[in-house]
């Protein structure tokens, strides 16, 4: 809530639906705080998820491993804020055998 009582919304950057074993949706959020990003994980089964950003050139900057409860999850990527402008790839993997590749532009 805003100081004058008015509502604001963060818009989604990507959304993905998924209708695999273990996976329901995946979206993409900032965080209006820090700036960073949020991975918005839906699972369908306990999971271990690993969430990777690459620069275009595929070197690795971000890696986060965790644990992912059935239902819906919330990972904070942190120091995305950090990132200069350009393009980006978000990989997100499940139990090491699904991968979902999103593309992220940062302005």
């Amino acid at each position: 809530m805003e100081k004058n009582g008015q509502g604001s919304y963060s818009k989604i950057l990507v959304a993905r639906i998924y209708n695999s074993k273990t996976l329901s949706a995946i979206s993409v959020t900032p965080d209006a705080g820090l700036n960073d990003i949020l991975v918005n994980v839906q699972l369908k089964e306990n999971s271990f998820v690993v969430m990777k950003v690459t620069d275009k050139s595929g070197n690795l900057l971000i890696r986060k491993s965790t644990h992912g409860n059935t239902g819906f999850n919330v990972y904070k990527l942190d120091d995305t804020s950090r990132l200069k402008p350009g393009a980006y790839s978000l990989e997100v993997i499940v139990n090491s055998n699904e991968r979902m590749s999103m593309k992220l532009v940062k302005s």
